[in-house]
């Protein structure tokens, strides 16, 4: 105890935020070294930052005190996420970078801007059937957001892509009552 703040020593006590920033800063000089890193390095830093950000950082409470720094170390997961999953496009790995936004997507449904990079890349690949699971993704993620013109257009476009599709029919019915 020094000044009003305990500190643990983390040779003796584990904490997942410790493990974080450890896995943070371990991942930092991947990015640095890019592009000259391999993607298969970018694709293993990727999953060791997911491994060390299971969710919700700091425990289960729900105290309002802990909400900004919970927020914070979650921003900073995301804004290092997204870089390496732009670092696998640069380096032109698509399978890779599908990958890392798709396990994203799976950990953190709705993230927007995490989506709109999956559609993007599919769409680039030219993957058909990923490009419509990126965009259905995508226009629900808008949908739970109110954002129904955006949704409106991808709905369209799955439509067209895969018409007579009831669950697409369904979407697009739902942006136009949103």
């Amino acid at each position: 105890l020094s000044g009003g703040k305990l500190t643990l020593d983390p040779q003796i006590a584990w904490t997942d935020v410790r493990a974080f920033e450890d896995t943070l800063a371990a991942v930092q000089p991947v990015l640095d070294a890019t592009p000259a890193a391999a993607h298969e390095h970018i694709v293993a830093a990727a999953r060791s930052l997911m491994a060390a950000y299971p969710g919700a950082l700091l425990g289960t409470e729900d105290e309002p005190w802990i909400a900004k720094p919970r927020d914070a170390l979650r921003a900073r997961f995301v804004r290092m996420l997204m870089r390496l999953g732009e670092a696998l496009e640069a380096a032109g790995a698509w399978p890779a970078a599908i990958d890392v936004y798709r396990r994203f997507n799976d950990r953190f449904s709705g993230h927007i801007p995490a989506l709109l990079r999956l559609v993007d890349i599919t769409v680039d690949a030219g993957l058909e059937q990923e490009i419509a699971e990126a965009q259905t993704r995508l226009a629900d993620a808008y949908l739970a957001e109110g954002r129904a013109a955006e949704a409106r257009v991808i709905a369209e476009d799955l439509l067209t892509r895969q018409p007579g599709d009831a669950q697409h029919v369904e979407r697009l019915r739902r942006t136009l009552v949103a």
